[in-house]
């Protein structure tokens, strides 16, 4: 190879060391672990093979990236249900006895922070006396610390007065190891919680589909979850799942009353539906056929207009927005029929018949076409009386009167009283 080839081709090398090296700094430590075992070469130092192994190099490179930008994209598009069950699945079940001592801890955590509360409000309850300086703001906020005994900084206490009385406190041992049992108690709770989540997806799968999502389900049985937290007694002797199974589906129920519906419906009409549906099947499967409404009377002791009544509420709400296919653009409420809209079939049949009349009235002279005209409102459907259009042709009402009388004979022809007995006949026919 000559000298020219050969510095041609070391440059051509040089190029694609340059473009692998770029192509890496893309990529993240933690996905290529040795970024060097890519561009490792075990050729020689042979000119030509340099350039003939620098296409695959390169090649094996962009690849890694591509793979890593579709797992970054995958991790994306990864659906949220299943990355929150992944996650609470990592957290191990309490057994009966981890509940009974995480329940301890979170009845020892209250006491403390109760404790604290009564040595803050005693503290506060002295300042209050020896303090002059106080203002008439911060009296009746130290006096309503005292009355409840709730600490200072839930209670909106001035910074001023409030540092006064942090001055006060006692910094003792026993002080600092009330802190840490309601540091352990709230930790206590809060395992208690996490550990119990997989217990709310298990019943929040047995109430989708009913207009809430599985999401939306998950969270309203979680602050069910909390408040059994809250309220769970250890002495009872029962297993802390058993009891805040209740919380949890009564939490659930009651997020799908309120929200699931467009339209809100109270929670006891609800519980009234699920019983008369419930009635409606046992009988159905029993009879063969769906019952009437004094059937349903007789079987749920309701009056027949209360049925009535709980079946109007039990229908669901749709948008007349609402597309009506995935690709069409027509809505729900172009398919509706308006009941205060006329017919097509009549709209066409007046069209005709006003047409007819027209080609009739034609036939008249100016001013008998136009007495008959104003007579039976034919233009603007309001009819005048003699008077009216005696006084707009300036002539007697007699006069009009035998004017339209002899226009209507006119029309009485043969030729043209068949074509419009015709069109009034089609006419009645659709009223």
């Amino acid at each position: 190879m000559d000298p020219v080839t050969a510095e041609a081709v070391s440059q051509k090398s040089e190029q694609a060391e340059d473009s692998d090296e770029e192509t890496l700094d893309v990529l993240d430590d933690d996905d290529l672990t040795d970024p060097e075992d890519l561009l490792e070469d075990d050729s020689d130092d042979d000119d030509e093979e340099s350039e003939e192994e620098a296409k695959p190099e390169s090649r094996v490179v962009t690849r890694a990236r591509q793979d890593w930008i579709n797992g970054k994209a995958s991790a994306r598009r990864e659906d949220p249900v299943k990355t929150y069950l992944r996650e609470i699945g990592k957290v191990p079940l309490l057994t009966k006895e981890g509940e009974v001592e995480l329940a301890k801890a979170m009845e020892i955590g209250a006491y403390a922070e109760l404790s604290i509360a009564v040595i803050v409000g005693k503290v506060a309850a002295t300042k209050l006396k020896k303090d002059k300086s106080l203002s008439v703001v911060e009296k009746p906020q130290c006096e309503e610390l005292v009355e409840k005994g709730h600490a200072a900084a839930e209670l909106m206490i001035s910074s001023a007065f409030e540092e006064k009385l942090g001055d006060e406190l006692p910094r003792t041992s026993d002080r600092d190891e009330l802190e840490t049992l309601v540091t352990l108690g709230t930790a206590a709770r809060d395992r208690l919680t996490i550990s119990n989540l997989r217990l709310v997806v298990s019943i929040a799968k047995r109430y989708m589909n009913r207009g809430l999502s599985f999401l939306d389900l998950i969270q309203e049985g979680n602050m069910g979850l909390m408040k059994a937290v809250e309220k769970f007694d250890y002495m009872r002797g029962y297993k802390f799942s058993t009891y805040a199974t209740w919380w949890i589906r009564q939490a659930i129920t009651r997020a799908i009353a309120d929200q699931s519906r467009t339209i809100r419906v109270p929670v006891h009409m609800i519980e009234t539906v699920r019983e008369l549906n419930r009635v409606k099947r046992e009988y159905i499967q029993s009879h063969g056929s769906a019952p009437t409404l004094e059937d349903l009377s007789v079987l749920t002791g309701m009056s027949i207009d209360k049925i009535k009544k709980v079946e109007s509420v039990s229908q669901y709400t749709a948008s007349l927005e609402r597309p009506f296919g995935e690709e069409d653009e027509d809505t729900l409420g172009d398919f509706i029929e308006d009941p205060a809209s006329p017919s097509p079939t009549k709209e066409t049949f007046r069209m005709f018949l006003k047409e007819q009349l027209s080609r009739a009235l034609d036939q008249l002279d100016e001013r008998e076409r136009e007495i008959l005209k104003l007579r039976y409102g034919l233009e603007d459907g309001h009819p005048r009386t003699l008077k009216d259009v005696s006084l707009k042709f300036n002539i007697t009402r007699e006069r009009v009167r035998q004017i339209e009388i002899k226009a209507i004979e006119k029309l009485k022809h043969p030729s043209r009283r068949a074509e419009l007995k015709r069109f009034r006949e089609l006419l009645l026919a659709e009223d």
